[in-house]
């Protein structure tokens, strides 16, 4: 059985970790070991962590918070120095079942050329409907396609799907795939990470694979709304850092001639949406509005 490490980033939400472990507890898989990686919380979570966390979980604190590439990425890497032979990153607000860690490795296993893979997202508060099976980029619009969004799970065709990305809540990757592709990058704080992973993975020849015939529940993070405007602010920032690292000229000349009539009529329609303006320049110009973020 193939050793992993399961990595599960904390940050001002000691209780949902907790109750992660202890999901991951129950799981039909023997060989694991858990990384609790604390992303520099400002509350009291690290010593709760400290005080409920027993038996083989590694706790790590970090320095700073430096969002979520950064956070997993110190799991991955205590997880490879640890010789694991698969990295399952998990957020602490998905809900696993009892299968889905070993049916990730077993198919993992059998298709040596799948670099990450991930299964179904189901909505928590209603357990029968997707909130995603992967999703697909637009290079030339910086738009996002979720796959099989609010479809019902039981309607789902089986067949594996080869999304161009897989959101980070649940995610299984070789230990090869890693060394040869590199770490998550770092340049996002928040969001976006994931886009550019799978892709930089498709890149050196692997295959992204979700398999929609295995599901988890993602609850909704509520660490991203403990500050107002975060998640509107990096989605919009983001969008520019990953064309401007991944589009081709053609495709990122399009994409700002686009983006700027686009957020002007939306503008005109909502005045709210002319500050995305500054946001796009703090893209541009690799600025980070909520910089004192990274230095708590």
């Amino acid at each position: 059985m193939k050793k992993v490490g399961i990595i599960i980033l904390n940050y001002n939400n000691a209780r949902a970790t907790i109750k992660c472990v202890q999901n991951v507890a129950s799981i039909n898989y023997d060989n694991y070991f858990i990384v609790v990686v604390d992303n520099n919380s400002t509350d009291n979570s690290y010593r709760m962590l400290i005080e409920n966390l027993h038996g083989e979980t590694c706790l790590i604190k970090t320095k700073r918070n430096g969002g979520y590439a950064y956070g997993n990425n110190v799991g991955i890497r205590n997880a490879l120095d640890k010789g694991c032979d698969y990295v399952f990153i998990l957020n602490n607000d998905v809900i696993l079942e009892g299968n889905t860690l070993k049916a990730l490795v077993d198919y993992n296993n059998l298709h040596p050329n799948v670099g990450i893979i991930g299964p179904a997202l189901l909505e928590f508060k209603n357990k029968s409907f997707v909130q995603s099976t992967g999703a697909n980029n637009n290079l030339l619009t910086g738009n996002s396609e979720l796959l099989n969004n609010g479809k019902s799970f039981a309607t789902l065709n089986q067949t594996p799907l080869h999304p161009d990305y897989l959101g980070g809540s649940c995610i299984l990757v070789r230990r090869d795939a890693i060394q040869r592709t590199g770490l998550i990058p770092e340049n996002y704080f928040l969001f976006y990470e994931e886009n550019e992973w799978c892709l930089n993975f498709k890149k050196q020849g692997y295959d992204v694979v979700c398999l929609p015939d295995i599901k988890v529940y993602h609850v909704g993070s509520e660490s991203i709304n403990q500050v107002s405007g975060l998640s509107h602010y990096y989605m919009t920032r983001n969008k520019i850092i990953f064309e401007k690292r991944n589009a081709d000229r053609h495709q990122f000349i399009f994409f700002i001639l686009y983006t700027f009539f686009r957020t002007i009529l939306r503008s005109i329609k909502h005045p709210k949406y002319w500050k995305d303006f500054s946001f796009y320049f703090d893209g541009l110009f690799n600025r980070n509005k909520y910089d004192y973020l990274q230095s708590k």
